[in-house]
């Protein structure tokens, strides 16, 4: 049938769809959906950026953070290896994040939660505040993504994502809230912070009295809370919540305390305060972390050839590129 402006006829979305499955037989691993999700989600990234010194870097259990490496790095211009994501790590990743935002909104909604926000619409960002009701932006609609508040110490240099600031009645100064997700399985076993966890909100903790943040003064730096959210599942009866007056029987969370202790992640500062005093100047380069060339760790880094070349010894001021 012809169009009345005289232009051929629109070719219908199902003959369109039909001639893009004749264009190309399909093995038989593509006529599953689960293939597709695998071949979206599995992927490279590119490694963190080096700009910072991040304390989940420093306080990595599964292997010792480099500081020698991270100045190559920075000194040569090389780049780091990118960073291998499997479809589980991301799927994983993804569940937490979104338990993580879950927990957020139900602070921001209870007036609780501090952080920077920034409005969907025009990227403006309200530092440091309870999540904004509007935005003086054009939009007709307002909503607000929360961004973490980043805190670095001033005197190791060490970089803190605070996951969430919460201002708890009773208490005159914010609490910092470390959130993690936890596999189902374990939840109930679940006694104590894990050591990682535990350490590194220890050292947020003296992060925050270390930085220059124009509010760190309104952040308490004795006590911190480490809340654990169970992945999937009822997570665990909790009489608790009944006694709150609530009508919960089974809760997904376990809160901890968690106490500042600077003698207990003093070996994070001291490894990596001398990049810092390399970064500002202030010293040379810092030692690396392998006993020698020979080890598979030395052989498998980005910067061998500079580490053990010569060029760059521990210790030296070069600051261009051999």
């Amino acid at each position: 049938m012809a169009r009345r402006d005289g232009a051929a006829p629109a070719v219908s979305l199902s003959r369109r769809l039909r001639r893009s499955v004749a264009a190309k037989a399909a093995a038989p691993h593509e006529e599953l959906l689960t293939y597709w999700l695998h071949r979206e989600l599995a992927r490279t990234q590119p490694a963190r950026s080096l700009d910072r010194i991040h304390a989940s870097d420093v306080t990595n259990q599964r292997e010792q953070w480099c500081p020698k490496r991270h100045a190559l790095l920075q000194l040569t211009g090389k780049r780091a290896l990118p960073e291998r994501m499997s479809t589980a790590d991301d799927v994983v990743f993804s569940q937490g994040n979104g338990l993580a935002t879950l927990m957020v909104n139900a602070m921001a909604r209870a007036g609780m939660a501090w952080g920077d926000w920034v409005c969907t619409a025009c990227g403006r960002v309200e530092t440091f505040a309870k999540r904004p009701k509007h935005c003086n932006c054009a939009a007709v609609r307002h909503s607000f993504r929360y961004q973490e508040v980043r805190v670095v110490s001033q005197e190791s240099g060490i970089s803190s994502g605070l996951d969430l600031l919460i201002e708890m009645p009773g208490s005159t100064k914010l609490w910092v809230v470390e959130i993690k997700t936890y596999a189902k399985e374990k939840f109930k076993k679940l006694h104590a912070p894990l050591a990682e966890h535990s350490e590194r909100t220890k050292l947020y903790l003296r992060g925050v009295e270390e930085s220059n943040h124009p509010q760190a003064d309104m952040i308490r730096t004795d006590e911190a809370i480490i809340i654990y959210i169970s992945k999937g599942g009822w997570g665990m009866k909790d009489t608790r919540p009944r006694e709150w007056g609530l009508a919960d029987l089974w809760s997904p969370f376990k809160e901890f305390r968690v106490s500042r202790d600077d003698e207990a992640i003093q070996e994070y500062v001291d490894a990596a305060t001398p990049l810092w005093h390399w970064q500002s100047g202030r010293a040379g380069l810092p030692s690396g972390v392998c006993p020698n060339s020979l080890c598979r760790r030395a052989k498998g880094c980005e910067v061998f050839d500079a580490c053990f070349g010569g060029d760059y010894p521990a210790g030296s001021h070069r600051k261009d590129p051999a």
